[in-house]
């Protein structure tokens, strides 16, 4: 995508890497433990910095599969307030039978990642790179959800709302866009890949196809 947003391709669950100077921020944990901790590796590879945030767009299953597996990496939760209440059992919660690697670390006394709220707008900045948050409330698949937006890029991450055509949650997100003011050169979905903004901006003329 670019030199500092990665679309981590994962079967039918995807995330996005967003590179900071000094960290990376994964949007939307992959589905499984061992994703999670493939992806761990993978970032430690090949960029060399600790994951700060992972950050779910909502909490339904297949977007919270392996928050904790991250999170056993030091990651911290950053969730809406809107999902705090369910992002917080997923993560807190005892997982003794057998033992996931968030309740191994945690027994070992590792540091691990905890979870954090936002509500309504937040931002993650560093150097030039900037990831914005919103806490959504005007889409039908799920209230509230969280959009992430890459500034500098123009780059739109969103879960299940946006596959190419003219859906409800599809003209929800292209009005929380408009009404946000943001530009867009690229949307990514995490069950999707990677469309061009325009595709998006064009549904202002095209309406709703149920």
């Amino acid at each position: 995508m670019t030199d500092t947003v990665t679309h981590i391709d994962a079967f039918s669950h995807h995330s996005v890497v967003v590179e900071f100077p000094n960290f990376v921020v994964v949007v939307e944990g992959p589905y499984t433990e061992a994703q999670s901790l493939t992806l761990a590796r993978m970032i430690e590879g090949a960029i060399g910095k600790p994951i700060c945030y992972v950050v779910p767009a909502h909490p339904h299953y297949d977007h919270t599969g392996d928050l904790r597996g991250l999170a056993s990496e030091g990651a911290c939760v950053l969730t809406a307030a809107g999902h705090e209440d369910e992002i917080r059992g997923i993560v807190e919660s005892p997982h003794t039978n057998p033992p996931s690697a968030l309740a191994m670390r945690a027994a070992k006394g590792a540091e691990i990642g905890q979870v954090e709220v936002f509500a309504r707008e937040t931002e993650i900045s560093d150097g030039d790179q900037v990831l914005r948050l919103y806490e959504v409330t005007t889409i039908p698949h799920v209230n509230p959800k969280v959009q992430a937006y890459v500034e500098g890029d123009g780059i739109v991450f969103q879960s299940d709302w946006f596959f190419g055509g003219p859906r409800p949650d599809a003209i929800a997100l292209y009005e929380a866009v408009t009404a946000l003011g943001l530009e867009v050169s690229q949307v990514v979905g995490d069950h999707g890949g990677v469309i061009p903004g325009e595709v998006l901006m064009a549904l202002g003329e095209t309406g709703v196809e149920e």
